[in-house]
């Protein structure tokens, strides 16, 4: 996945994924970037999910107000 977006291949998907590893592990300053790529890359079905967790990552950071 890592490779994948150093290459600029599939932008958008290797974001999110490698957002929802990093969201699984805990690391919510990798995951937070990575989901913000999937935002300005093509990949619109990805989008939607991607705000949803960026919701979550606030909730988790002790930032409400992020998550609205």
């Amino acid at each position: 996945m890592k490779r994948a977006a150093k290459h600029d291949f599939n932008l958008g998907a290797s974001h999110f994924f490698l957002g929802m590893i990093d969201f699984k592990s805990g690391n919510w300053s990798e995951s937070d970037e990575h989901f913000n790529e999937v935002l300005t890359s093509d990949a619109k079905d990805l989008k939607p999910p991607s705000h949803f967790y960026l919701a979550q990552i606030s909730l988790k950071t002790s930032f409400p107000m992020g998550a609205t």
